[in-house]
């Protein structure tokens, strides 16, 4: 990003049109890295999920999770996903390794559906 900032600078002074559009295309791109990388965070409670990002955060019930696993098999594991009742996966910002969330979602998953469930099942946003 800083190289992106310091290539349009430079070209904006050498009036070079392709030079500007190019650290503009630098900048943009950082941009995309650095917002996809941004501090997420996961909140993991008796009723469920609830995943922050910036200007978001979303609420998974247990009972809408059917599956909690690695993202891959073996070493090739970057993180854990959660693989919702109607297919979604939802990649979760822990380490493939992190046996508490897993033995967490076993638990809630023993329990009957009936303790947390609400109308919508969806959960909230916002």
């Amino acid at each position: 990003m800083v190289l992106g900032v310091a290539l349009v600078v430079f070209a904006v002074l050498q009036a070079n049109g392709w030079l500007i559009a190019l650290g503009l295309c630098l900048v943009v791109s950082a941009g995309f890295v650095v917002w996809d990388a941004a501090v997420r965070r996961l909140d993991v409670d008796d009723g469920g999920l609830r995943l922050v990002a910036p200007f978001r955060s979303r609420r998974i019930r247990w009972e809408d999770v059917s599956e909690v696993r690695p993202d891959a098999h073996g070493p090739w594991a970057t993180r854990l996903v959660a693989v919702r009742r109607d297919g979604e996966v939802l990649s979760l910002p822990v380490a493939p390794t992190d046996t508490e969330l897993v033995e967490r979602w076993r638990i809630a998953a023993a329990r009957p559906h009936s303790q947390h469930s609400d109308a919508s099942g969806e959960g909230w946003s916002g």
